[in-house]
């Protein structure tokens, strides 16, 4: 059972999205468990806030702090399961942890896998489309779906050579 209901509207042309994490589609079919692609989002969103205010090393790669207990917090998962996480986002190649001393957090870079980054030698205006969400003009004749499509369905079954009865469905109807 859920412990709270959420209220939910419809997303709209005008609609602004806040509070979200990013997750690169790469990484949904890695083979990654679900909890351990939570803690790569999380670590993500923070490293793109990092990226904004320009926390970056002397070598100007962009680093984050986040303390475990904080992450296992946030996430809403025990200490020892943010630990497992952390621990295969670093042997996947995902995260780089840096010791920085005692009782301080360590410095985590995000990696990003390489078939997740934007080809740097597109055209911008491609890129713009691509990460605004413009409609690139490919559909502007095209017309719109109705929703009150309707078909016949009129075949002859091969393995006994009996034709089927007439069939006539509507758009969102299942067999």
């Amino acid at each position: 059972m859920r412990a709270m209901s959420m209220k939910a509207k419809y997303l709209e042309p005008d609609s602004k999205i806040t509070g979200y994490m990013p997750l690169p589609n790469c990484l949904i079919k890695s083979g990654l468990n679900s909890t351990t692609l939570l803690v790569y989002g999380m670590l993500l969103g923070r490293a793109t806030l990092s990226q904004k205010n320009e926390w970056v090393d002397e070598q100007g790669k962009v680093y984050i702090r986040y303390a475990i207990e904080q992450l296992a917090k946030d996430a809403g998962k025990s200490i020892s399961t943010i630990k497992s996480c952390l621990k295969e986002l670093d042997e996947e190649g995902l995260i780089v942890r840096k010791r920085v001393g005692y009782n301080t957090a360590n410095l985590i870079y995000v990696l990003l896998p390489e078939e997740c980054m934007i080809a740097e030698n597109l055209p911008v205006s491609k890129l713009k489309n691509q990460t605004t969400g413009q409609n690139s003009g490919l559909w502007k004749d095209r017309k719109p779906a109705t929703n009150n499509y309707s078909n016949t369905f009129n075949k002859t079954n091969n393995r006994t050579g009996n034709r089927i009865k007439n069939y006539t469905y509507v758009e969102g109807e299942s067999f």
